[in-house]
Order: structure tokens, then sequence, then C-alpha cells
């Protein structure tokens, strides 16, 4: 019986002792994927903080906002409603700046002193990377990026796969396009948690987070509906991009 008892636990101890299989970015791109499959509609609150130098004259910003969202199709929809803070050479402003994608245009509304500037696009590269996961999301990125898995982190005590981006040569992207960034991916959601966008000497120079996540609520479609405030004239960006639809 001893020994019986005995070649049980060995044999559970070496079980336990096997290691895991190795994550790979195709396991965890799948797994992401399925987890967004899930996913109709979040909010959230959303972070930006940057800094960099420019001409010699120092920039930082700092914005605090929110974010919807909702699937329609196979595209994501969003409406990010920022506030943010800017300091440049020690002259400081406040901008408030209102993002809506309605499944065709990405409006984007500045009140820069009092008065409503409104510029209209077609989504790109940037927008796909606002709220966007899933499978299309990734495919889109893999036409400007080479992508690469790096070891699991933790954001605001939750496990996220942690995905570097590497602008390919030559690749057609919008000029504003970052050329090296790291995505953080949730493990219980597939969300986008983390951003952020490095400078060519790899220091980072832009973090956005997604905190407070409520998984789908009920969101009013009229949300993802633009109408400009009255006096606001809209110019047309055309296409920035050729990224496609944010998200899947």
């Amino acid at each position: 019986m001893r020994i019986r008892f005995t070649v049980v636990v060995a044999l559970a101890a070496a079980v336990l002792a096997v290691p895991a299989a190795a994550e790979t970015i195709e396991s965890a791109e799948q797994a992401i994927s399925a987890l967004w499959e899930k996913v109709d509609t979040f909010t959230g609150a959303m972070e930006m903080r940057g800094s960099a130098e420019r001409g010699g004259v120092a920039f930082k910003q700092a914005g605090t906002g929110t974010v919807e969202t909702m699937k329609k199709g196979d595209t994501m929809l969003f409406r990010t409603n920022l506030t943010m803070k800017m300091d440049m050479g020690g002259q400081t402003m406040e901008q408030k700046m209102l993002s809506v994608f309605d499944g065709e245009y990405v409006y984007t509304q500045m009140d820069m002193m009092g008065t409503p500037m409104v510029m209209r696009m077609k989504p790109d590269v940037n927008s796909a990377m606002t709220v966007g996961s899933g499978k299309a999301m990734f495919a889109e990125l893999r036409k400007v990026y080479d992508l690469e898995l790096l070891p699991d982190e933790t954001v605001d005590d939750e496990p996220a796969y942690v995905f570097q981006m590497t602008m390919k040569e030559n690749a057609e992207a919008p000029h504003q396009t970052a050329k090296k960034m790291k995505m953080y991916f949730s493990k219980k959601t597939g969300l986008q948690r983390k951003m952020v966008v490095f400078d060519e000497a790899d220091k980072p120079i832009m973090t956005n987070t997604f905190k407070d996540i409520v998984l789908n609520p009920t969101i009013a479609p009229e949300r993802f509906k633009y109408a400009a405030p009255p006096g606001a004239q809209i110019m047309d960006m055309g296409n920035m991009g050729s990224m496609g639809q944010p998200g899947q």
C-alpha cells in the first residue's frame, strides 16, 4: 500500500514538474480574438500621458476622459471624450477633444479657446488602434508592423499579453503613425488595456491606458452618430490611410 501511494505521489509530482507549453504569438492572438468575440459593447475611462522635445522645446500633455464602443457587424464604433492639458515650453493650455467613429468616418472635434474645430477622415491604422482588438485588428496591424509577443505583464493587477509592433520598411501608413509601440491586451477580456508609443531612440513618449472597464452595457446607437455644433466648419481630411475597420 505504501509503495502504491509513493508511486502515485511520484507520478503527480512528475506531471506538475512538466513545464506548460510556451505561449506563441498565434495562440495569444487566438485567445484574444476568442474573448473579443464575446464583447458587443464596453465603456471605460481613458488616460493619456506624453512628453517629447520638439526643436529644443519640451512638450508635455496629459488627458483623461471616457470611451464608449459598440459592434456593428464587423466594425467597432467608438466615442471618446477627452480633456487634454498641454504644456509647451512653459505655456499651458487646455483642450477638449471628442472623437466619434460612425462606421464610415472618424469625426474629431476640438474646442480651441471656445471655438469648435471639426476634422473628418476615413479610418486608418491609428483609429484601428483606438479601441480595437480581435482578428481584424491584428490582420490590419500586420500590414504595417512586424509583431512580436513579449513576456506577460500586469495592468492594474490584471495579467496581460504584451505585443511589440515595429513598423515595416516602406510601410504605407499616415505620417503620424507610431514607428514602434507596445500594446497590452487583457487575458481576462481580450480588451486593450494599455499602449505605449516609442520614439526612434526607444524612449517612451506616449502612454494610453484604459480603466474601469464595463463589459456589454446597454448603449444607445445614437451615441455613435456625430452632429457638429452650430457654426462649426467640418474639414474633410480625406482618406488618411488604408487600414479599414477598427475591430472585429
